[in-house]
């Protein structure tokens, strides 16, 4: 029912030289990107098209049925989860997700990582992170970037950092 993520991008040559990668994320997709000579450069595209499911599209049936007893009566209700479709599918991408940067901070991949993604999806994505993997996020930024191109991906990355570093110089 899910889509699984591809390996992480892995270079070749004797001498790999750790990176800082920048993820780009929603409910409905993930955007690796690898800062390159001071450039983003993307790494990885993952969709996820059921995050862009309505609820109803992934329920996969009705709610189940209970009895319950009060006072001598007898009724019946439908049972619902506490945890909405949508919510649980966000769930697993994060899982996913996760594991995919895992796997690539155990490589020595990563030096360090920037995560921007919506606040509800960065809280998610963050507590589907083991401690190394999270040690390593140096910068979260709690906007929704997915629905922008690659290009003005890059563009608002490349402010962000030059505002930052501006910003330590000050220190």
């Amino acid at each position: 029912m899910y889509s699984k993520i591809k390996k992480p991008y892995r270079p070749s040559g004797p001498e790999v030289l750790k990176k800082p990668w920048i993820v780009v994320a929603n409910r409905s997709e993930a955007r690796i990107f690898e800062m390159s000579e001071g450039k983003p450069k993307l790494l990885q595209k993952i969709p996820h098209n059921q995050g862009k499911a309505h609820d109803q599209e992934l329920k996969e049936g009705k709610p189940g049925r209970s009895f319950s007893s009060w006072s001598g009566s007898h009724s019946r209700h439908t049972m619902e989860s506490e945890v909405k479709p949508h919510e649980q599918d966000a769930i697993v991408f994060a899982t996913d997700l996760g594991e995919t940067l895992q796997k690539a901070r155990s490589g020595n991949l990563i030096d360090r990582l920037t995560l921007v993604a919506d606040p509800h999806f960065l809280g998610v994505l963050l507590s589907k992170l083991d401690s190394p993997t999270k040690r390593l996020v140096k910068t979260k930024i709690q906007k929704d970037l997915a629905y922008l191109s690659d290009n003005e991906v890059c563009e608002y990355l490349l402010k962000a950092e030059k505002s930052e570093s501006q910003a330590d110089e000050k220190l």
